[in-house]
């Protein structure tokens, strides 16, 4: 069965978009949540002073001789001109001293980008702070680069990347402390619907999912364990080049076995040998998750990397006792291999609540249902589900039957071309206003009205549109990321971001890059690329007191 959409695209679109709203705050590496000021902090002269745990480099050439002689480093990029680096620089201090009075010791490492400005170009460095780890100079990958917020979290995610990726089987007797060869299960008591605790705890003995490599020449013991690092303790990974072991489990050399224990019923799935890290991740990926899995902070990097559509369901209950739609939704999945389903906390999750634009049903038995696919969404209207529901609306979607969701705002009343104030834009008129206009360009202002950074920018960029009063080819205008849905070509990394969109050319608008948004730089932007020219003397009013809409958001 194949949606209509073009998922090699937008699954990437709507990964980024979906992680960001599944993660809340939460410091990712080149940072899409990672926040981006371009307004000077009010102790901007002020420099950070770091204690002795800190690693602060004076050169480029300091810096990487550093972090290439390190098998673990955190690396903190900030300017002490960022809001956002000022308010976090004392808990990156807190959490330097702990990674260095522990054992094995993790160097932290500060940069400023503005006295360093050659290593925030080398590692696309475009938000501040942006935190990375790091073995021996090189970035880690991007699981292990998903850095909690809170400094406790992160000094835990640190000392975890220290840890063997996979346990080395060394006998029988070491095999069966986490699978038992006559039942082929993973060892421990587990709840009735384990997958509520597939969490990545790395602290729980009885893991839901076990991976034995069976290893003898055809399969790569490098490329296992690379893979089992990508996972990051999420399951249990084993290694043995033991035949006793492997005769214990009936399992021939170079294969991977994944053993998986869910309500009361186990899979048993064999690796092919000689197979590369890309299909490693997708067999362990597809062998491991549930027919209806959790998806929160731990998960959602397994479902996104499936590729999958991924429906949706959010309730305050979980498990099997106590979820009245549970075998509605096993019999979907049983029917709709190509989806993955999942179920999850809406207070936990309520940012990807948001972002799918639900609400939750029914007095007593709330819950919710979206589908994702690709960039496309889709709500679930009924009040009640069944198994003949819930089927009977995924071929409406198939179909086209059911109609796609569009997040949008309603709509504001639109100034005219030239009045020196911001145009309020919602999805629904974008594309009419924005897009389709042939005759104009368009300055925009991508923000999220609860971000500072933004609310500092909001009466800057009110100045802005002042400033080109009377210039009837451009239109200026501002987007609440929050309220609407983006149109595919102007979905943005992350908040607040200048966009300039030309007239001759509106399917691929121009972001303003540089961490500095000053009403000169930003009117300098816009004439650099305007398609008609904006007359020398337009008004200034750099000082200019924000519009009555923009007052309204401060």
């Amino acid at each position: 069965m194949v949606f209509p959409t073009r998922l090699a695209f937008s699954l990437a679109t709507a990964a980024a978009l979906l992680c960001a709203a599944a993660t809340g705050n939460q410091y990712h590496r080149g940072g899409v949540m990672a926040e981006r000021d371009g307004l000077h902090h009010p102790e901007a002269n002020t420099p950070f002073v770091f204690s002795d745990a800190v690693y602060v480099p004076n050169t480029v050439d300091e810096f990487r001789a550093e972090v290439a002689k390190l098998p673990l480093a955190l690396v903190f990029f900030h300017a002490a001109w960022s809001y956002s680096s000022q308010e976090f620089y004392q808990h990156f201090d807190d959490v330097a001293k702990q990674l260095w009075s522990g054992k094995p010791k993790i160097r932290a490492v500060a940069v400023d980008v503005e006295a360093l400005p050659e290593l925030g170009t080398m590692h696309s460095v475009n938000s501040l702070p942006t935190l990375a780890a790091m073995r021996y100079g090189v970035e880690a990958r991007t699981a292990e680069n998903q850095l909690p917020r809170d400094p406790a979290g992160i000094v835990a995610h640190m000392r975890s990347l220290l840890k063997p990726p996979a346990v080395e089987l060394t006998d029988m007797a070491s095999a069966k402390r986490f699978v038992n060869p006559t039942t082929k299960l993973p060892v421990g008591e587990v709840e009735a619907h384990v997958s509520v605790r597939l969490t990545g705890d790395d602290q729980a003995r009885d893991k839901e999912v076990v991976v034995f490599a069976f290893a003898q020449e055809g399969l790569n013991q490098d490329v296992f364990l690379d893979v089992a690092r990508y996972f990051n303790l999420k399951f249990t990974f084993c290694w043995t080049e033991d035949a006793t072991i492997a005769r214990g489990y009936g399992a021939r050399f170079d294969t991977l076995v994944v053993y998986t224990k869910f309500n009361g019923t186990h899979t048993f799935d064999v690796g092919q040998k000689d197979w590369d890290r890309a299909e490693m991740l997708d067999f362990i990926t597809t062998a491991a998750l549930p027919p209806v899995g959790v998806f929160n902070t731990h998960t959602k990097p397994l479902y996104f990397h499936l590729r999958r559509p991924l429906l949706l369901y959010f309730t305050h209950f979980t498990g099997a006792e106590k979820n009245p739609h549970w075998d509605a939704l096993q019999a979907a999945a049983a029917v709709w291999k190509n989806i993955s389903f999942v179920q999850g906390d809406p207070i936990r999750l309520g940012l990807t609540v948001s972002f799918l634009d639900l609400t939750l049903l029914h007095a007593h038995n709330k819950f919710a249902i979206g589908l994702l696919v690709g960039k496309t969404k889709y709500r679930y209207e009924k009040s009640a589900v069944d198994a003949d529901s819930l089927l009977q609306w995924l071929a409406g979607v198939e179909s086209g039957a059911v109609p796609v969701h569009h997040k949008s705002a309603p709509e504001f009343p639109l100034p005219g071309y030239g009045d020196g104030e911001v145009f309020e834009l919602v999805h629904s008129n974008f594309r009419r206003v924005v897009v389709d206009d042939p005759d104009r360009d368009a300055l925009l202002f991508m923000y999220d009205p609860d971000h500072r950074g933004c609310q500092e920018l909001m009466p800057i960029f009110d100045a802005v549109a002042e400033t080109f009063r009377g210039v009837a080819s451009l239109l200026v205008g501002r987007f609440d990321s929050t309220a609407n849905d983006y149109e595919p070509e102007y979905v943005i990394p992350g908040v607040p971001s200048i966009l300039f969109a030309a007239a001759n050319n509106k399917t691929v608008p121009i972001r303003m890059t540089g961490l500095h948004r000053t009403v000169d730089n930003i009117v300098e932007f816009a004439r650099e690329h305007a398609t008609k020219a904006i007359p020398a003397d337009v008004s200034r009013a750099t000082n200019k007191t924000p519009s009555p809409s923009i007052k309204d958001d401060l």
